[in-house]
């Protein structure tokens, strides 16, 4: 499953017919809905995997497991940032028909249906939860705006999202990097070559008290920064969009042991909660909980 416009029906009729879940994120927009969908599968006995795709990305892999092993220190900060486009005039939100008319929404690199993926990854990084939330968020009919968040992790790590696409992107071209993976571009997926040199490649930095770490998720790069120096630490085969299949052989592999979907619905409502909390803390321009 993989649009928001019609995930609880279908996640209530499937389990209905004995057939195990695997939906894309985010899971929903509305906490309501998440928890049927998980319940619906909890009723019928059947497996719900949260499609969260950058937890199968390498660099993605090795980066946590390096934090781990305490590589960069406590982490104090985590940073995504994807300033794109064409200029206002061409920037094309995605239509009700995926994310429902004044439900959260925007375009495809924005906080809903981009963002979302950091509301886990910050986290399974960290091996932290957020637990509180302040930024703003587009809504699909209404005008589209910058949209950002901050979010602060259990450990006192801090998050920032930052989403614009309705501009032109301010990377250097000697910025770029020599992708091991396919290239996301808005609109035509997955497109050009492994191996190209990739401007404006999207990242991770992730901040500690002994060093940092730049993951280039779909080029499979990762840099570790020291006080010394700078030096690119070998990741493992894999790269975007394989990391889609690794998804599924995980779920299958899962259900093949009669074992937990790798990723289960928990994951899903907790990202979906955070993202509520997000839009809620606009309203009253506070810091907002995100409950556990």
């Amino acid at each position: 499953l993989s649009t928001v416009a019609s995930p609880r029906p279908n996640t209530e009729h499937l389990p209905n017919a004995g057939v195990h879940v695997l939906c894309e994120n985010p899971m929903t927009t509305s906490l309501d809905d998440a928890l049927a969908m998980a319940e619906a599968c909890r009723r019928n006995g059947v497996e719900y995997m949260y499609g969260s795709s950058y937890r199968f990305l390498p660099a993605v892999q090795l980066a946590r497991r390096m934090i781990a092993e305490g590589a960069i220190g406590d982490v104090l900060l985590l940073e995504e940032r994807v300033v794109t486009g064409a200029g206002a005039a061409a920037f094309k939100p995605m239509s009700s028909a995926h994310y429902p008319e004044g439900t959260p929404g925007g375009g495809g690199m924005g906080l809903v249906d981009h963002g979302v993926h950091l509301l886990d990854i910050f986290p399974l990084l960290t091996g932290s939860p957020i637990t509180r939330a302040i930024g703003r968020g587009n809504r699909t009919g209404s005008p589209m705006r910058t949209e950002f968040a901050l979010v602060e992790l259990a450990n006192g790590a801090i998050g920032s999202l930052i989403y614009e696409e309705g501009t032109v992107g301010s990377d250097m071209p000697w910025e770029a990097v020599f992708s091991m993976g396919r290239s996301w571009k808005d609109g035509q997926g997955f497109a050009g070559d492994t191996g190209e040199w990739t401007p404006a490649a999207g990242s991770i930095r992730v901040h500690g008290t002994r060093g940092a770490l730049r993951i280039f998720h779909y080029p499979n790069k990762l840099f570790l920064c020291e006080p010394g120096g700078v030096r690119e630490i070998a990741v493992p085969e894999g790269a975007a969009p394989d990391h889609f299949g690794a998804q599924l052989a995980s779920f299958i592999a899962a259900l093949r042991a009669s074992e937990p979907a790798p990723v289960g619905a928990a994951t899903g409502i907790q990202a979906v909660k955070t993202l509520l909390a997000i839009y809620r803390s606009e309203q009253t321009g506070q810091w907002t909980d995100v409950e556990a």
